[in-house]
């Protein structure tokens, strides 16, 4: 296989797995608790709660066509496409997910599935770019803006000190 089909494969596994875990988070806590979530996931719950005709990965689905229209003028086609691919990969496993997890705290809840939200967006980011580049983002964040809160954290930035192999620039 080419290195681009292996890429392809290997982004599309871990979209997948991310967005299985984010719509975990969704359709077995949020969901069943009455929760909502950020971003366009969150606008989607409130259209569901409101008007629950569509399934929420359909409404995902409808939000995110201006996103892509914006995204196509200004980040461009490549952009787009991959966003796109990942956008229905998430919407799929929304309309696919039927598992409920029962927990009767809310607050407990809300910790959990915020969890499940945050393990599953860091595999989709984790698609997108490599371990070495985890610095490089951490500091477009905070140049961005400098009293962001940010959980992309090397090895040295919990321990202090360099750890086996990994980069230090």
């Amino acid at each position: 296989m080419t290195k681009t089909l292996n890429d392809f494969i290997r982004h599309t596994v871990l979209l997948a797995l991310g967005g299985a875990i984010c719509a975990l988070a969704v359709k077995g806590i949020l969901i069943p608790q009455w929760f909502l979530s950020r971003g366009l996931t969150g606008a989607a719950l409130i259209v569901y709660y409101k008007y629950p005709v569509l399934s929420v990965g359909a409404i995902y689905l409808l939000l995110n066509i201006p996103v892509f229209a914006l995204g196509w003028r200004f980040v461009g086609l490549r952009f787009v496409l991959y966003s796109l691919w990942g956008m229905a990969i998430y919407s799929g496993m929304l309309y696919l997910m039927t598992f409920r997890i029962e927990i009767s705290d809310k607050m407990l809840s809300a910790v959990i599935a915020g969890g499940l939200s945050g393990i599953g967006v860091a595999v989709i980011l984790y698609s997108v770019i490599s371990r070495k580049n985890v610095s490089s983002l951490k500091k477009v964040v905070l140049d961005r803006d400098p009293r962001a809160f940010i959980a992309l954290m090397t090895a040295e930035d919990v321990t202090g000190m360099e750890v086996g192999n990994q980069p230090h620039w």
